[in-house]
C-alpha cells in the first residue's frame, strides 16, 4: 500500500471515529432522556407490580443499557488517556456481551407477549419458545467465534485515539441475521392474530389492550427493521473503522421500544376494564319498559406478565360474542 493510500485510509478512519462519537452521544442521550421522561409512569406501573420473569427482564434491560452505552461512548471519546491492548480487548468483550444480553432480554419480552396471544395452542407456544432459543443460541455461538478472532487482533491506535482491530470476522457480520429472522417471525404471527381479531380491534366496543398490543408491536418491528438493515449494510460494505456507527443507536432504540411497549401494556392492565352505560328506555312495551344497561366484560388469557383481554358484550343479561 502506498503512502497516499495509507493517508487516505487514516483520514477515512478518523472521520468514521468522529461520526461514531457523535452517534454514540445520541444513543446515550436517547436512552437516558427516555428513562427520565418515563420514570414516573415506570414507578407507578412496573415498580408497584409483583415480581415476575418479565419484570426481571425489564429491569435487566434498564440496568444494563445506559452504563453499557456510556462505557462505549467513553471509549470512543477523546476525554480519556491512552489504553492498552488488553484493556481494548476487555472493553470489546464487555460491550458485545452487554449489548447481546440486553437484546436477548428484549426479545424474551417479545416472546412472552406472543405466547400470550397463542396460549391456547400448546404446539405453537412450544414452537415459539424453541425458535427463540435456537435463534439466540446461534447468535451467541457466532458471537463467541467472532470474539476469538477479535481477541487476538485488538489494539489501541494512538493515531485515531480509539481501540481497533486488524482483522474482521465473517461470523460477526452474521450475528444480525438470526435475531432479524426471529423478529420477522414474531411480527408475522402478531399480524396474523391482528387480522383474526380485526372485528375486536375496529368494533364499536373495541379492546384497548389488543389495540395497544398490536399497534406497538407492529410499529416497533418496522423501526427495528430499519435499524438492523442499516447495521447489516455497515458490516457488509464498510471498513472496520465504521463498525461503531450503528450498534449503539440500535441498542438504545431497542431499549426504548421494548420498555415503552411493556409499560403501555402494564399500565393498561392496571386500569378498570368494566364499563356500564345507560342505554335509555326499553322498547318492548309498557310491561318491560325500564333502563337498559350495557355491560362490557372480558375473557382473560392469563400469562406471567399480563392478561390479554377480549371483550364480550351482554345486553339485558344475554351475552353476545360478535367474533
Amino acid at each position: 500500500m502506498s503512502q497516499a493510500e495509507q493517508l487516505a485510509e487514516l483520514i477515512s478512519a478518523i472521520k468514521d471515529v468522529y461520526t461514531s462519537r457523535l452517534l454514540s452521544g445520541v444513543a446515550i442521550t436517547l436512552a437516558v432522556y427516555d428513562w427520565i421522561l418515563t420514570f414516573s409512569t415506570e414507578y407507578e406501573t412496573i415498580y408497584q407490580s409483583r415480581w415476575t420473569v418479565p419484570k426481571a427482564l425489564f429491569f435487566y434491560i434498564r440496568i444494563v443499557t445506559p452504563p453499557g452505552i456510556l462505557l462505549c461512548t467513553y471509549q470512543l471519546s477523546d476525554l480519556r488517556g491512552p489504553l492498552t491492548n488488553s484493556v481494548c480487548t476487555a472493553w470489546a468483550m464487555l460491550q458485545v456481551f452487554g449489548m447481546l444480553s440486553s437484546l436477548i432480554a428484549a426479545n424474551a419480552l417479545l416472546t412472552l407477549r406472543l405466547v400470550a396471544l397463542y396460549r391456547r395452542k400448546a404446539s405453537m407456544v412450544w414452537f415459539i419458545r424453541a425458535f427463540f432459543v435456537a435463534s439466540y443460541a446461534a447468535t451467541l455461538g457466532l458471537m463467541i467465534d467472532a470474539m476469538i478472532t477479535y481477541r487476538d487482533s485488538m489494539f489501541y491506535s494512538p493515531q485515531v485515539g480509539v481501540c481497533g482491530a486488524t482483522t474482521s470476522s465473517a461470523t460477526f457480520k452474521a450475528i444480525f441475521y438470526a435475531p432479524a429472522a426471529f423478529e420477522f417471525f414474531v411480527f408475522a404471527l402478531t399480524a396474523w392474530r391482528a387480522w383474526n381479531d380485526a372485528k375486536v380491534i375496529t368494533g364499536v366496543n373495541s379492546a384497548p389492550f389488543l389495540i395497544i398490543l398490536y399497534r406497538d408491536g407492529i410499529a416497533s418491528f418496522f423501526i427495528m427493521v430499519i435499524i438492523r438493515i442499516w447495521n447489516i449494510w455497515i458490516y457488509l460494505t464498510q471498513p472496520l473503522s465504521s463498525y461503531n456507527l450503528g450498534t449503539q443507536i440500535m441498542w438504545a432504540v431497542n431499549t426504548v421500544l421494548t420498555t415503552r411497549v411493556y409499560m403501555n401494556l402494564v399500565w393498561l392492565a392496571k386500569k378498570p376494564m368494566v364499563e356500564e352505560t345507560s342505554m335509555g328506555m326499553g322498547t318492548r312495551g309498557p310491561a318491560t319498559r325500564g333502563i337498559r344497561m350495557h355491560v362490557t366484560t372480558f375473557t382473560e388469557v392469563q400469562t406471567d406478565d399480563w392478561k390479554v383481554r377480549r371483550p364480550s358484550h351482554m345486553y339485558g343479561g344475554e351475552e353476545n360474542r360478535g367474533y
